[in-house]
């Protein structure tokens, strides 16, 4: 049983855009996914109500993808994304830092999808910290993302890596796991342009 109020909360809501409309206890949960006017409604079955004995569930066997089939799950899930909220395109950002020699001293991967920017990596040749390549970067980034309609950016790091440099740059706090991996914790950041 979930306590009355938890569901209708408005953090709930900012986070996942999702409201609830209904109880929990009739076994139905329904709810709107932001502005949208649609309905969606759950329902308990499978372990607790008896199966159709006209429609059985089939015998389904679960097992490992292949690279193919896993990059169909993907666009089945955007497609199907596609149907809620209108087409999108995913942009990469891909940003290279190489001294003039032509060695490799840095890069950032990213994307930009629906207006936002998804830092994916950083990284900085432990030589080469320290000297601003991570900010210029990061900042190269946001510019292109922003050129693409950005209005914001998002990234994960952990406890040990970037947290101080990211919120030097306006990255603040939005989440945490904690014991990931144990005895540490990720942080998940993001900024407003």
């Amino acid at each position: 049983m979930v306590a009355e109020g938890v569901l209708d909360n408005p953090k709930v809501d900012a986070i996942f855009g999702l409201h609830v409309t209904s109880g929990i206890e009739s076994g139905k949960l329904g709810w709107r996914s932001g502005p949208a006017t649609q309905r969606f409604e759950l329902k308990r079955h499978a372990l607790h109500e008896p199966q159709d004995s006209l429609h059985p569930m089939p015998s389904i066997a679960i097992s490992t993808a292949t690279a193919e089939e896993a990059s169909d799950i993907g666009a089945n899930l955007r497609q199907f994304n596609r149907t809620a909220i209108g087409n999108y395109d995913i942009q990469p950002i891909r940003l290279i830092a190489r001294m003039p020699e032509g060695r490799i001293v840095g890069g950032l991967n990213g994307h930009v999808m629906m207006q936002w920017l998804g830092v994916n990596v950083i990284w900085i040749a432990e030589d080469a910290r320290g000297q601003g390549i991570g900010s210029r970067l990061l900042l190269q980034a946001e510019s292109s993302a922003r050129a693409l309609g950005a209005h914001g950016a998002y990234l994960d790091t952990f406890e040990w890596q970037a947290a101080p440099f990211y919120m030097k740059h306006g990255y603040a706090e939005f989440g945490r796991l904690d014991d990931f991996p144990p005895g540490s914790y990720r942080l998940f950041m993001s900024k407003r342009f």
